[in-house]
């Protein structure tokens, strides 16, 4: 049981503290207020001042009314009440009359300045309630008095002035600053983690319906769990924050990891070729990783026979990727039910290319980044750059070939090359690759026309290691150019 203290103007608003009254003693409170006064030597004002002190909860409702200023006071005894709840810390529920409600204009102070300075404080700097009759009025105060007792004794919370908005809410308790702090680091961790996780866009429709249907779920929960368990003003609102930062790292790092053992899980494989005319003659492709967009799974590289295997799918997507050379093919396993993915374009091939060493030297990339590939268990990463000038001789000249090619080598001690793009903005290059290249040991690129005798270029690259591989140095690069004449093999 509590002590309340229920402050108000008396004569406009007698019913409706009754209504309130009862409301309260039903629940078992110890309600506080001047009906109970009898005969005492105690002033008035003492009286209601030494009440207030010895309150858990003050309950204040404002009319239209200030209310009587004793001598010598300049506020009237109401507002000497509240001020007073405010100064001890009390736990402090306010009510205000709704504007729009209709009102005896005898019950309303002429010129009502004082009253409406004092309402338009209490809506500016506190939260407060409205109520349009005593039964509403009734409600609201036995609901929030319930919603405060956790926060009594009187030593527990105080009032603070605040600025959010007032419609709606029916207590004014105020947050601890370190919750405040706390829900800032999640929120930045939470950015910073969106920011940074790898293929989010991939994840963020990994799990279909059964998968959302879960997430929301799982916010619901950790909504009710922090709305219930901080009792603190703006609970709501930070058990909406956390239950849907809580339900968004649920839905892309738990849910995949857990799905497989709620769902069955298939394997989806097959074979990559070049196209060809005739299917009855196809070349397999080595080195080409097959994607599954919808969970973002990986093969390994494709070994000689063009086999890839993505093991543990629990999504039914039918759609599937192949990354080859820095290009990305899309196919639907729907329509290659053999398993035979004849879809990697074969690229320019000369029968004698006239190939020489690229005479600049490769250099350590101060400024680009290079990706590590977290499937293929890599620990290490270092970025190169090549600029260099490449000329035709006098037979490519001849031969008017106008097709600028570029080949670079990589013993397997070393690590393995990925592709991430050349600089030239003006005419970039093609993925150069031909029969038999294993793209983790060799990268290619191409220039279709090249209407000059030289070229300059400049590229990137990267050498991924894995645990025990030597690191790479220029020179480990072994890095071949030829002019020759296009066409289609």
């Amino acid at each position: 049981m509590s002590n309340i203290y229920l402050s108000s103007t008396y004569k406009d608003l007698a019913d409706y503290r009754e209504a309130v009254y009862r409301a309260l003693r039903k629940l078992g409170h110890n309600v506080i207020s001047m009906e109970d006064y009898t005969a005492s030597n105690q002033k008035p004002l003492d009286k209601c001042l030494a009440d207030v002190a010895k309150c858990d909860i003050y309950v204040g409702i404002f009319a239209w009314r200030y209310g009587y200023i004793p001598p010598g006071r300049t506020e009237s005894i109401t507002e000497i009440e509240f001020r007073e709840a405010v100064k001890l810390k009390k736990v402090c529920l306010l009510f205000l009359l709704d504007e729009n409600t209709s009102w005896d204009t005898s019950q309303k102070d002429l010129p009502p300045h004082r009253i409406n300075a004092l309402r338009e404080e209490l809506k500016r700097d506190y939260l407060v309630s409205f109520f349009r009759n005593k039964d509403d009025l009734a409600v609201q105060v036995s609901t929030a008095v319930s919603n405060a007792l956790p926060l009594s004794p009187t030593t527990e919370k105080a009032v603070e002035p605040d600025t959010e908005s007032n419609s709606g809410t029916m207590t004014s308790r105020a947050t601890p600053i370190w919750i405040v702090f706390a829900m800032i680091l999640v929120l930045i961790g939470f950015v910073i983690f969106l920011l940074a996780y790898d293929d989010l866009s991939a994840k963020a429709s990994v799990q279909g319906m059964v998968g959302i249907v879960l997430t929301l779920i799982v916010a619901v929960i950790l909504f009710s769990i922090v709305n219930s368990a901080m009792q603190v003003r703006g609970a709501a609102l930070w058990g909406g924050v956390l239950g849907i930062s809580g339900a968004a790292l649920f839905y892309l790092l738990l849910l995949p990891m857990i799905k497989p053992f709620i769902f069955p899980s298939h394997s989806i494989y097959g074979y990559v070729f070049y196209e060809s005319s005739n299917p009855q003659n196809l070349v397999p492709v080595p080195g080409v990783i097959a994607v599954l967009p919808s969970t973002n799974q990986r093969s390994a590289p494709t070994d000689a026979s063009g086999r890839f295997d993505i093991v543990s799918v629990y999504s039914d997507d039918t759609n599937i990727q192949f990354q080859h050379g820095g290009t990305t093919y899309p196919a639907k396993t729907t329509d290659h039910a053999d398993g035979r993915y004849a879809i990697i374009p074969v690229r320019v091939t000369e029968p004698n290319p006239i190939q020489r060493p690229v005479a600049t030297p490769w250099e350590q990339s101060k400024t680009y980044k290079c990706s590590l590939m977290a499937e293929q268990r890599y620990v290490a990463a270092m970025g190169f750059t090549l600029n260099a000038t490449l000329a035709r001789n006098d037979q490519e000249i001849s031969r008017n070939a106008k097709s600028l090619h570029l080949k670079v080598r990589l013993d397997k001690e070393f690590g393995d090359l990925t592709q991430p793009n050349d600089r030239d903005t003006e005419s970039p290059s093609f993925d150069f690759v031909e029969p038999g290249d294993v793209e983790t040991r060799v990268l290619g690129w191409e220039w279709p026309i090249v209407d000059v005798n030289q070229r300059n270029v400049k590229i990137d690259l990267c050498v991924n290691r894995r645990k025990g591989d030597k690191v790479a140095s220029p020179s480990d690069l072994a890095t071949i150019y030829w002019y020759g004449v296009r066409g289609e093999k």
